[in-house]
């Protein structure tokens, strides 16, 4: 073990992995852990009240120890990275805890706002990635950008990413004087693990894309040119942390209003989640509201290859890790074809929100007759 203080270097022990002692501001000190990749992490447990607002400015932040391990891996150099990144954990029975400090010229800050799981907007945000199985069977992905808008998924081996789940969980940052701050919990109760005695093994990977660099750094090293990502994350350890038993409650309402007829429809309806064990789950639906599905995209598919589009629908998404609906091609002969899914409440949506009412009311007046419940199919 290696202690820095103000008066130089001083050997404590021959451990393969350092220490160091640094002001984190001129009152409080933070001890900067490194690490070896074979090394295993031993939270903390802290019974601590936290206000998750960006700032780490609670009391228990401050004695915890620091992490910086990331490195370069888009573009794929594995070289350190130009500006610090610090990152704190602790965990309670309630869940998981981190305040990460990412340091870079304020100017050079970029924050934009959008809709949960927009990940194509170039802009500063932090992730984390939790294999709970702690075996690479199965994990969830965490994100929250500059501006506090979140990204969330699971994941499967080796590195299946999937943005169809949700989960309930709570994140905010803060623009710094030379960076910016996040912190980020994670409830126990939205995430699926098996029974553990004792002490528990959780895979933890963390990456940070900073804008104006056009650079992702990830801790630990795994670039997408490399084979393995789930099984081969940083290895964390918790204890006497169960499975908790899961339960999810969503309302929706609908109005629909048709312009010719003068006819308002109103609709209310509910789905339900209750996971009692790791291994079952049950879902229920009371009127179910097939508008809030997002509708399938138009794809020209002149291929003999069939078209998968991924299961939108939200009661059948809760808690799947995985789900692929097959939409079976319509022969025809050397005819191109314009798969176009259109359902009545798709249209009826529309109604809403389209200044064409008239029209609208006649396309869905004809679907009804026609009776089209899934798709319909355009040749050219």
């Amino acid at each position: 073990m290696w202690l820095r203080y103000s008066q130089g270097w001083r050997k404590h022990d021959s451990q393969h992995f350092c220490l160091t002692l640094l002001a984190f501001t001129p009152s409080v000190f933070a001890l900067l852990v490194d690490i070896s990749p074979d090394d295993v992490i031993s939270v903390s447990e802290i019974d601590a009240p936290v206000v998750i607002d960006g700032r780490l400015d609670d009391a228990v932040w401050q004695n915890l120890p620091e992490y910086d391990e990331f490195s370069v891996t888009d573009p794929d150099t594995l070289v350190k990275p130009s500006h610090e990144t610090r990152v704190r954990l602790f965990y309670n029975d309630e869940g998981l805890y981190l305040g990460i400090l990412m340091r870079q010229p304020k100017e050079t800050l970029i924050a934009r706002l959008s809709s949960r799981d927009n990940r194509e907007i170039k802009r500063d945000n932090i992730n984390l990635t939790l294999d709970t199985s702690g075996e690479g069977r199965y994990g969830y992905w965490f994100g929250i950008n500059l501006g506090d808008t979140q990204m969330d998924g699971t994941l499967l081996p080796e590195r299946q990413f999937s943005n169809d789940w949700d989960g309930a969980w709570r994140g905010a940052t803060t623009p710094l004087e030379d960076g910016w701050s996040a912190e980020m919990f994670i409830p126990w109760g939205i995430v699926s693990m098996p029974k553990v005695e004792g002490e528990r093994r959780i895979g933890l990977y963390m990456s940070r894309f900073v804008a104006y660099l056009d650079e992702r750094w990830g801790w630990p090293a795994l670039p997408s040119t490399v084979p393995k990502f789930i099984s081969a994350l940083q290895s964390i350890t918790v204890r006497n942390v169960d499975p908790k038993q899961q339960y999810s409650v969503f309302p929706s309402m609908g109005i629909t209003s048709d312009g010719i007829d003068n006819d308002v429809q109103y609709r209310a309806g509910a789905d339900f989640f209750w996971r009692p064990t790791t291994n079952l789950q049950l879902t229920a639906t009371i009127n179910p509201d097939f508008g809030i599905a997002e509708s399938d995209d138009v794809v020209i598919n002149l291929s003999a290859t069939e078209t998968f589009f991924p299961e939108k629908g939200f009661s059948s998404l809760r808690g799947k890790r995985s789900s692929l609906r097959r939409l079976e091609q319509t022969p025809v002969a050397r005819e191109s074809v314009i798969e176009a899914p259109l359902t009545r409440w798709s249209i009826r949506a529309a109604l809403v929100v389209s200044p064409c009412c008239q029209y609208w009311a006649r396309v869905n007046r004809f679907v009804q007759k026609m009776k089209f419940s899934q798709r319909t199919c355009l040749a050219l």
